[in-house]
């Protein structure tokens, strides 16, 4: 009976250390999602915008990310 007994007890013992080590895992899983936060946010569309020559005061309609020469001074002119 003691055999029994002893295998019982290690039976136990490693399910306890299952139960733990999954526990631990489920851890690690729940910080790692928590760190890599939601998703970022759709980018805005584009929108062109009509931006002014700060050279000669001329007009010129430019998209986000774009810069161009102004067609009069051709002083650079950005979309900010």
């Amino acid at each position: 009976m003691a055999e029994n007994e002893e295998q019982e007890r290690r039976a136990a013992w490693e399910a306890e250390e299952q139960a733990a080590a999954a526990a631990r895992l489920a851890e690690r899983i729940a910080v790692h999602n928590a760190r890599q936060g939601s998703p970022p946010p759709p980018a805005p569309p584009s929108v062109p915008k009509t931006i002014s020559c700060l050279g000669c005061g001329a007009n010129k309609v430019l998209l986000p990310q774009q810069s161009e020469e102004c067609d009069y001074c051709g002083r650079m002119i950005m979309y900010r």
